[in-house]
């Protein structure tokens, strides 16, 4: 686990850095407030720092080393189980980014995020509709009015007569 952990953090740490190597090429600050560099400046460094705090913490950590020394070393991947939860996922967001354009920023999410929980975290049918509806409708709405951000509507045409 540890092992693992290591490799997570340093993938983070990496990512970090490619991102705020691409944030210095925009602008940090305008006239008005934030500029485009901004956000993806703390992002980058907030992946760095937390990379490095995770490898601080797996190194000096004492239960983890107790841990580590006295189970078996578990394997990376969690086998076949875990390989069609990941397989899931995957297939799931490209299904997104594809139908996206199509039904719309409201559906499509509504259905990633029903499908997902219902498949992976096995829940009750009437929590799954009701978060993902929140999830799908509610942020549309905060983005649209609240943040005026554009997400995509759907482009086909009984979905965009009902307002999708």
């Amino acid at each position: 686990m540890k092992r693992a952990e290591n490799i997570t953090a340093s993938i983070f740490m990496v990512l970090g850095i490619f991102v705020i190597k691409g944030a210095t090429s925009l602008i940090y600050m305008t006239d008005i407030g934030p500029g485009p560099g901004f956000f993806p400046m703390w992002l980058g460094v907030l992946l760095l720092f937390l990379g490095m705090l995770l490898i601080i913490q797996n190194v000096f950590s004492k239960k983890n080393a107790e841990i580590v020394s006295a189970e078996p070393s578990e394997p990376l991947w969690p086998g076949k189980a875990g390989a069609i939860r990941v397989a899931i996922v995957v297939l799931s967001l490209l299904a997104v980014a594809f139908f996206i354009s199509y039904v719309g920023f409201r559906i499509a999410i509504f259905l990633l995020i029903s499908s997902l929980l219902y498949t992976l975290g096995k829940q009750k049918i009437l929590t799954t509709l009701s978060v993902a509806f929140v999830g799908s409708f509610g942020v549309y709405f905060v983005f649209t009015h609240f943040l005026y951000v554009e997400l995509p509507k759907a482009s086909l045409s009984w979905l965009s007569a009902l307002g999708l």
